[in-house]
């Protein structure tokens, strides 16, 4: 793990990263399968905000731990969502942004999955964005660029 920064530091984009989205990629999709568990963080049970907190670490970045708070984080995105290491918020009407998760390319060229701690499946799952994209009343999204300050 790399060193610990507070959501400040994230948001003020003062500290250093190495942007690697194979690594974000190989930490989400090592933990398919693994059991969804409300406020969970670990392989044993993980809930959607524990997920994704849990993955972005891989990239030496501490996220806060509700998506609430991750949300927060970036101001509104400069580009369509879509891209690999998008977090995506999503949520039904009527509800506070509840749910979260992250962007991956898929199997074929311009497919894009979302991995995300499903609690109604039980587990972390992969599967289409646009499948998880047409159940949501509302989406937002924060580029993967921003939460971690990376500039290209």
């Amino acid at each position: 793990p790399g060193p610990r920064v507070r959501a400040r530091e994230v948001a003020d984009r003062t500290w250093p990263i190495r942007h690697d989205p194979e690594a974000l990629s190989r930490a989400l999709r090592c933990l398919v399968g693994a059991p969804y568990r409300p406020g969970g963080t670990t392989a044993a049970g993980l809930d959607c905000s524990g997920l994704v907190q849990r993955a972005v670490r891989a990239l030496g970045v501490v996220l806060p731990r509700h998506s609430t708070d991750q949300l927060a984080l970036a101001a509104a995105p400069a580009r369509a969502l879509g891209e690999p290491g998008d977090l995506v918020f999503l949520w039904g009407a009527g509800e506070a942004p509840c749910h979260v998760g992250v962007v991956l390319r898929g199997a074929r060229p311009g497919e894009r999955t979302l991995v995300h701690a499903s609690s109604r499946r039980g587990a972390v799952i992969e599967e289409p964005l646009a499948a998880a994209l047409a159940r949501a009343a509302v989406v937002r999204h924060v580029e993967l660029e921003q939460v971690l300050g990376v500039r290209r």
